[in-house]
């Protein structure tokens, strides 16, 4: 089984009632389950609201059953193909991440294949919190600079997903993968920039792609 998560805190929320029944919709389309949760309380830019992410993608890896393939994106995170081949891109490893140019993951789009050693790290890293002293891209208060740090020292296994897994200005790629993206991201816009890009998306996906069949 497939499932795909989102997460939102805060100013996220609006981002996240943008993109919610597009992927709800392709979810349902595709029988693959839709996991949404939504803290309008909590603040933006705290590390309590990072890791709530990190939470969340969590608590849905012990709810799931071992071998089912989760799915997280961002609130700025948009599917634009009908049926991106998620069951197939991880290749029989533990996690999926596309690189930024800095050679680091990038957590805003994760593919994980639940079993006890992914619920093992993610529990892992939500007990960490911030990684202050990792020296890299990435919010210092953030979940990416902790997963960083602590993927080379667990024993999970990882596949480099390509730019079209999650295709913005600093994926490693973005330039030369001329094939047809699975899902584009606003990673580093703000504001009004994020939501048109979010919209934008949207509606180009219901312009460029017909009907699924229910």
């Amino acid at each position: 089984m497939i499932h795909v998560v989102q997460y939102a805190c805060a100013l996220g929320c609006a981002d996240l009632e943008t993109v919610r029944p597009h992927h709800e919709a392709l979810c349902t389309r595709n029988g693959w389950v839709y996991w949404a949760k939504s803290e309008p309380d909590r603040l933006t830019f705290v590390p309590e609201c990072y890791f709530a992410k990190i939470a969340w993608v969590y608590e849905v890896l012990l709810r799931v059953s071992n071998g089912d393939i989760v799915l997280y994106l961002d609130t700025d995170s948009v599917m634009v193909h009908p049926n991106p081949p998620i069951a197939e891109a991880l290749d029989a490893r533990d996690l999926g991440f596309v690189r930024e140019k800095t050679r680091d993951f990038n957590a805003g789009v994760i593919l994980i294949e639940a079993n006890p050693v992914t619920r093992e790290f993610f529990k892992a890293v939500l007990d960490h919190g911030p990684a202050l002293d990792y020296s890299a891209s990435g919010h210092k208060l953030g979940d990416q600079c902790t997963i960083n740090k602590l993927i080379h020292a667990f024993p999970v296994s990882v596949k480099q997903l390509t730019a079209r897994w999650n295709r913005y200005p600093h994926a490693l790629g973005f330039e030369y993968d001329p094939a047809p993206d699975f899902i584009r991201s606003a990673h580093g816009c703000e504001g009004l920039a994020k939501t048109a890009f979010i919209e934008t998306q949207v509606k180009h996906f219901a312009r460029s792609c017909p009907p699924l069949p229910l």
